[in-house]
């Protein structure tokens, strides 16, 4: 699939591959293009007939929103990088990977064991189950990358173990995130298949329109949010640092997040930037609520994903209004999809 985007310059175009660092360009589109999918990207620049052309991964997923067009982030490989560079007579500099889960999971309590290579942990609880991972309650010290053997107790009783890694480690509640490794036994994988589609058959529709994720590690700012949001009937989960909201989004997938930028540990531009590359987490509105000035809040908005962006101090009144319109606007008619020039 080719997709197109239009540059005043190339200093902009190069500006964009490796800004902070960035590895990935936004490309507007009104296209349903899946996570994953391949794309050709042909960057067009003025006084130029032929456009710079880089294949890259789509790794990240924005609907329109009042401020920002709808498209995708697009991933490129160093060569494609390098290639570009060429074209353009620009210096490069290394990027860093965007990860994301492309697999649906779907909540469940199933019993599980881990076993490492020191050590066996009995009576644990897997919370949601994929076809390529799952999440699960664990109180024993792991790492990410660590391999590890999983029994799982399926819906229908049967015992599976499954060979993974560790992907992710939660900063609370002890949740720990596995990823199966790519030769997973079939029977094996046939078996945790079956059980996922039980689960999504399962699946409650439970409305859950006024969950609201909100994160800020000035404690007085978080407190006055979410007062005055569940006082209009919406459902408040509170984190103060940035590993304390991954772990509250991955977990409640909620409906909404109100996320601060400067955060300890992971910062807002980070957690968005995941949730933008999850399946299913690339939907849910984000909104930026920081004392940056308008400008860079803009471009780091825009540059993440977000939805959109509230600037500190806070009105309550665009608050509530923004909150409304995006919680209406997800669950209640399709987004208006805009073309936009980079």
């Amino acid at each position: 699939m080719a997709l197109s985007v239009a540059y005043r310059n190339k200093y902009r175009l190069w500006a964009d591959l490796v800004r902070g660092s960035a590895d990935r360009l936004f490309v507007p589109t009104q296209a349903d293009v899946a996570l994953g999918a391949s794309v050709v990207v042909q960057a067009g620049l003025p006084g130029s007939s032929m456009p710079v052309v880089v294949r890259g991964t789509v790794v990240a997923r924005r609907k329109a929103s009042l401020r920002f067009p709808a498209g995708v982030y697009v991933n490129f490989p160093q060569k494609e990088l390098e290639k570009a560079r060429r074209l353009m007579g620009l210096d490069s500099t290394p990027g860093r990977q965007v990860w994301g889960r492309k697999d649906p999971r779907y909540a469940c309590s199933l019993r599980a064991r881990l076993l490492t290579s020191s050590t066996v942990v009995d009576g644990l609880e897997v919370k949601n189950l994929s076809h390529s991972g799952l999440l699960l309650t664990c109180h024993t010290a792991l790492s990410v990358g660590q391999p590890v053997t999983v029994t799982v107790w399926l819906d229908t009783e049967e015992e599976v173990a499954l060979q993974a890694h560790v992907s992710w480690v939660g900063a609370t509640e002890h949740l720990v995130g596995l990823r199966f490794d790519a030769d997973l036994d079939e029977n094996a994988t046939v078996r945790v298949a079956a059980c996922v589609s039980r689960l999504a058959a399962a699946v409650s529709k439970r409305d859950a329109t006024r969950r609201v994720v909100i994160a800020d590690d000035d404690e007085e700012i978080l407190r006055l949010l979410a007062t005055t949001l569940s006082r209009h009937g919406y459902e408040c989960f509170r984190a103060s640092d940035g590993q304390e909201a991954q772990g509250l989004i991955r977990e409640l997938h909620p409906s909404l997040v109100l996320l601060d930028i400067l955060m300890p540990g992971l910062d807002g531009v980070d957690i968005c930037k995941h949730m933008r590359s999850d399946v299913e987490l690339e939907d849910v509105p984000v909104i930026f609520v920081s004392a940056l000035d308008a400008a860079t809040l803009h471009t780091l908005a825009d540059e993440a994903g977000a939805t959109d962006f509230l600037p500190k101090p806070v009105a309550m009144a665009d608050l509530l209004n923004l909150v409304g319109h995006y919680l209406r606007l997800t669950h209640h008619k399709p987004a208006v999809q805009l073309e936009g020039v980079a």
